[in-house]
């Protein structure tokens, strides 16, 4: 029997290219590079439904990055009830289908990220009579933050997905109390090649970094309230904020009449590669978020060499150990200025080869590719044969 590739359709809310923001759909587009250079064959599709105040070309796009062949429709749905997004997504989707394969084909798996975005992919899945797995990242069902109305529609996805996976145990348990069903876990993945290739360099001072979108769940307020705090006793404490965002303001003047402005650096929003320049310069990542489903920033760090200060907040429980951080409960001060000032006594004890090691080995595209190729196995008919 001749084997073939296997070949998966990855099924986003965007692509990075498409969208014109460089970390929009990111996540989804690192896995399909990966499962395409651990030899699958993968066609990228994006149904972006944003509001047309999203600056983006409307309809159809194409093109192939990455050996990726990618296929892309916007429309400008933009706020509008869960239930009547996902009736337009599978209509969308369907379209997106016809323009982008001029005779019918058929893939082995379709694979959707985010519980809404799977309820595009329903009704493809039943026309093709094809798997459907799905992958959850939504903080909206990690019982935090919860939308029952995202909910109820990512259950109803669920309910007819082959699969669904959770990138964290803790979004697995949550996902498994607020709808019923069982997920698997496979943890995000995070760009190794890049990001040992940060050299840390001697430099000036305790440095931290934080890297986030600048908005309330990501807590960056509650970092500059604790280096405030310390300021006076630690002067040489300083950090360095990745990011944008509608509190970015807010942030600035609250540095500004703390007389913060030599010891708080806004970068703005930076490529992977520009952060890694930061990180260069950094004795640890600080991210204190009121809840995460998985938190790649985390992972990304410890690749660059670095240990990490994070919350309790449903991603990070995960992975986030002593060997390689300090745990810190939500919305607690002392235990965060504690981990501040712990790292800051003890960072020789965190080794940069260990902690990128660590992350090779449970992180890598290699490591996650490998284990989506053996969920997708299992559920592809025993007399197709392939040559991955």
């Amino acid at each position: 029997m001749t084997s073939t590739p296997m070949k998966v359709w990855v099924i986003a809310g965007a692509h990075p290219k498409a969208s014109r923001n460089p970390m929009l759909g990111i996540f989804e587009w690192d896995q399909a590079k990966a499962l395409q250079q651990a030899g699958v064959d993968v066609t990228y599709l994006a149904v972006d439904l944003r509001s047309i105040r999203r600056h983006r070309k409307l309809g159809y796009t194409y093109g192939e990055q990455d050996g990726v062949k990618w296929h892309s429709i916007a429309l400008p749905v933009g706020a509008v009830p869960p239930r009547l997004l996902c009736a337009i997504g599978r209509l969308a989707l369907r379209v997106l289908y016809r323009k982008a394969f001029r005779r019918a084909e058929k893939p082995d798996v379709l694979h959707a990220h985010f519980g809404v975005v799977g309820s595009y992919a329903t009704g493809l899945a039943t026309q093709l009579h094809t798997p459907l797995v799905i992958t959850e990242h939504n903080s909206a069902l990690n019982g935090v933050v919860t939308d029952h109305r995202i909910v109820a529609e990512s259950a109803r996805a669920y309910a007819k997905a082959q699969a669904v996976l959770a990138v964290s145990q803790p979004l697995a348990d949550s996902i498994h109390r607020l709808t019923g069903h069982t997920a698997i876990v496979v943890h995000d993945m995070v760009d190794t090649d890049l990001f040992k290739q940060c050299v840390l360099r001697p430099h000036e001072g305790f440095r931290i970094t934080t890297v986030s979108n600048l908005i309330p769940l990501k807590n960056t307020i509650a970092l500059l309230q604790a280096i405030q705090t310390l300021h006076a006793d630690y002067p040489d404490i300083l950090l360095d904020i990745v990011g944008e965002g509608p509190l970015r303001k807010e942030l600035e003047e609250f540095a500004l009449n703390q007389e913060l402005a030599d010891v708080v650096t806004f970068h703005g929003r930076l490529s992977r590669e520009e952060t890694c320049k930061v990180y260069e310069q950094s004795d640890c990542m600080a991210l204190v978020s009121r809840t995460e489903t998985f938190g790649v920033v985390y992972i990304e760090a410890m690749a660059a060499g670095l240990p990490v200060i994070a919350t309790r907040c449903g991603g990070p429980e995960d992975f986030v150990n002593e060997s390689n951080g300090v745990l810190v409960d939500v919305g607690d001060m002392a235990q965060l200025k504690s981990a501040i000032l712990w790292i800051r006594a003890n960072k020789s004890q965190y080794e940069s080869g260990r902690l990128r090691q660590y992350v090779n080995t449970h992180f890598s595209p290699q490591v996650i590719a490998a284990r989506l190729k053996e969920v997708y196995k299992g559920l592809i008919p025993f007399n197709r044969c392939f040559n991955v």
